[in-house]
């Protein structure tokens, strides 16, 4: 089989929760173009109807013996959008900036300026913000993701007025700068929970060129040396038994969150090559693969 994408959403048997999963964004690439092939490989299925309700959150707990996170996962369309607290806060822009640096190995496309038209492409912004002179500079409007503000946070006028009182600044954290008090602007609608699934798929149909697979588990990202360089050309999955690998003839998208792409990239024999050794992983390329994510959960 052969497609021109290759969207990997994949988590396995476990524990642990990747951070938050844009699944929307398999619907823009094949909006894109209709000449696209998208094939979307997803570990779950469908959000049942319980995660359309706002209350309905997992909790995260610690083992303090063990020192193990134990969190829950968005095994299913939508990702961990269909189970977060729904609080949308962008990151902050100097870590897109620093990212973006040649010293991090990064591409300087993916600095917070080159990025602020995207999200506020994706956004129909609604929230208490929308009036303030600068709103259309950091935010969008007639996206698919409605963003709101809630009028149920509990203690929140309160807090804010002691924030005032001594002397701290009132503002949109999504705006100019992130060190403001402000309520949660939230990913919600009518009362429902807006996840990406429901924003970017359910309520607005299937784009005829994408294509996804259920249930379906990535194992690992085959790689061809061109030109001395590691390419990655196709994805190994399992799904219903029975293993199989698909060929992409343009590019492979691994969205599967911080825990899970980690990895699949070291499975694939991508990380540190002390690590895969020990694994007897055959090494692609040794890079600090999942070395920073001890201090996410520190």
């Amino acid at each position: 089989m052969s497609v021109t994408t290759i969207l990997a959403r994949c988590q396995n048997a476990g524990h642990f929760r990747c951070r938050w999963c844009w699944n929307g964004g398999r619907d823009r690439i094949a909006n894109a173009s209709s000449f696209n092939r998208i094939l979307l490989l997803e570990a779950g299925g469908e959000p049942s109807v319980l995660n359309d309700i706002p209350a309905w959150m997992p909790t995260s707990r610690t083992n303090l013996q063990t020192l193990k996170v134990m969190t829950t996962r968005g095994k299913m369309l939508g990702g961990s959008t269909s189970t977060n607290f729904m609080m949308y806060v962008r990151g902050n822009k100097e870590d897109y900036n620093r990212w973006s640096t040649e010293d991090l190995g990064g591409d300087p496309q993916w600095n917070y300026e080159n990025l602020l038209p995207y999200f506020k492409k994706s956004e129909d912004y609604n929230g208490i913000w929308a009036s303030e002179p600068d709103a259309t500079e950091y935010h969008g409007k007639g996206g698919l993701l409605n963003v709101e503000t809630s009028d149920f946070q509990l203690g929140a006028d309160e807090f804010l007025a002691a924030a005032l009182e001594k002397g701290y600044t009132i503002g949109d954290y999504n705006g100019a700068t992130q060190e403001v008090f402000s309520k949660f602007d939230m990913t919600t609608q009518d009362g429902w929970r807006e996840s990406t699934y429901r924003a970017f798929y359910r309520d607005t149909g299937k784009p005829s060129n994408l294509c996804i697979k259920k249930y379906a588990h990535v194992t690992k990202i085959n790689f061809q040396e061109v030109s001395e360089r590691p390419i990655a050309t196709s994805v190994t999955y399992r799904r219903q038994g029975i293993t199989r690998t698909v060929v992409a003839t343009r590019e492979i998208i691994l969205s599967a969150g911080t825990l899970e792409s980690a990895k699949i990239l070291m499975l694939s024999g991508v990380g540190p090559a002390d690590h895969l050794a020990s694994l007897n992983i055959p090494l692609v390329m040794d890079l600090p693969v999942g070395e920073k994510i001890p201090v996410m959960f520190g």
